[in-house]
């Protein structure tokens, strides 16, 4: 068979010039040639659709997958609907992808887009709202007034942040709306807050509402700075006491802080790191009220208050109302003795004092009755004279005199500049304080406790 493949070849006859062939047509090589030109280039755009339908499912997959990951067994009815919703964004994307094949991809892209950040910022945002929602609700109504800050509820913000509160106090019924790539949180139909927003706001160390900063650590380092040197003025003491009935002598050892209280005080009084503390928040943790901070007139109060709750802290025996600050006090007991305590030196005892002066007559005029013989003159009815035991009182009275003689730490009431009836009475000093000491009428009537009583006192401290 003829090759038509190769070409016509010239060649020039001997005396009759060029000799041109004839061009040879054949249409069924040409048909085949167009059928298998058209067979390719469909088949490659069905392959290439095939990948694009096949990437496009997967990149849909991947999606759904994301919002798969939003799903929480404890999740409430404004989360699962949301779940939903994502659900039918992937849907439309898979669509604005499918049918941007070879065609503009911009829509699809920008859906792609705000539907990856919305659902990855969803979980976070409910993840935050919870976080910031148990902060409040994890503090009782007490801790609520104290920590959330009363002045930004008032001003141009203070229906905003009262709108916060609201909603921490029950975000159940939040609701959420998607605007492009943001979440916009709701309540009450109100736009109250963008959710992106808010995790910004939050990574930087900001709240919905504001709380009361806490101060404890700054605090604690003026009490240090106070406490410099106190200890020293710390004194020890030692006093006796005895039992109602004489027979056990009690030996007390504590510790006076009183002075020590006093300087830790005018220290922090004095101190510079208290007053740069002194704002809102150290108001509303240390005064209780309802009043709105103002400096001038409540940066006082708030100081003392401050140094007050230091001082219970760092000096817990301290008793405002009773003036004492004593601690470590330590009892011991012996049985009673009359002999002095110390060897060498000559025995104290008040018996015969307490017989002479306690135990002896009074001598009292009475009336006389008929028959009696009178003393007197003139009449058979005159007064006469009687010896009787000395009233308790007057007991009490001579034994408290003695007391006070044998140990300058009992005074009488007068001798301290009281007046009244308490100018009568006995007190017996106790470091910067005094307290009342009363002898009953049992203990006047007991021998052995009187002088158990001023042979342990007469002890000068």
């Amino acid at each position: 068979m003829e090759d038509f493949s190769k070409p016509a070849r010239t060649y020039r006859g001997r005396g009759r010039g060029t000799y041109v062939p004839r061009t040879i047509f054949n249409p069924a090589a040409d048909v085949l040639a167009g059928i298998e030109y058209v067979e390719g280039t469909f088949k490659k755009r069905r392959d290439k659709v095939n990948l694009f339908q096949q990437q496009a499912e997967q990149r849909r997959i991947d999606m759904q997958k994301l919002v798969n990951d939003t799903q929480r067994i404890d999740q409430t009815d404004t989360m699962a609907k949301m779940t939903d919703q994502f659900s039918n964004m992937v849907t439309d994307i898979y669509k604005a992808d499918i049918a941007s094949f070879d065609g503009d991809r911009t829509d699809y892209l920008n859906k792609a887009n705000n539907a990856q950040k919305v659902i990855g910022d969803f979980g976070k945002v409910i993840g935050t709202v919870n976080e910031l929602s148990n902060k409040y609700l994890d503090m009782n109504p007490a801790e609520q007034k104290k920590m959330v800050l009363r002045n930004q509820f008032i001003g141009e913000n203070g229906d905003k942040r009262k709108a916060y509160m609201k909603f921490l106090n029950d975000p159940s019924k939040m609701n959420i709306r998607i605007q492009g790539s943001d979440i916009i949180i709701t309540n009450d139909g109100q736009d109250l807050f963008n959710g992106t927003q808010l995790l910004n706001s939050v990574k930087d160390g900001n709240n919905l509402i504001e709380y009361a900063d806490d101060y404890t650590e700054q605090i604690g380092a003026a009490s240090k700075d106070a406490m410099s040197g106190i200890k020293n003025l710390v004194v020890a003491k030692q006093y006796e006491g005895m039992s109602d009935d004489g027979s056990r002598i009690y030996t007390t050892a504590e510790n006076d802080y009183l002075a020590a209280v006093e300087q830790y005080r005018d220290n922090l009084i004095n101190s510079d790191k208290i007053d740069a503390l002194l704002n809102e928040s150290t108001f509303q943790r240390y005064i209780d009220g309802d009043e709105n901070y103002n400096s001038q007139k409540h940066d006082a109060a708030t100081k003392d208050a401050i140094i007050e709750q230091l001082i219970i802290k760092e000096f817990p025996m301290y008793d405002k109302d009773k003036g004492t600050a004593v601690g470590n006090k330590k009892r011991t007991s012996k049985p009673a003795t009359s002999k002095g305590k110390d060897k060498g030196k000559e025995e104290k005892n008040f018996n015969k004092w307490i017989k002479d002066n306690l135990r002896g007559k009074k001598k009292v005029k009475v009336d006389a009755t008929p028959g009696d013989i009178t003393k007197g003159k003139g009449g058979l009815y005159e007064l006469e004279e009687e010896e009787i035991d000395l009233p308790l009182s007057d007991q009490k009275q001579i034994f408290y005199e003695k007391l006070v003689t044998e140990n300058p730490k009992y005074v009488f009431g007068s001798q301290i500049d009281m007046t009244g009836e308490n100018a009568n009475k006995v007190y017996q000093r106790i470091g910067n304080t005094v307290r009342p000491f009363i002898i009953t009428d049992k203990q006047i009537q007991n021998d052995e406790y009187l002088n158990n009583v001023l042979v342990s006192e007469s002890v000068l401290w």
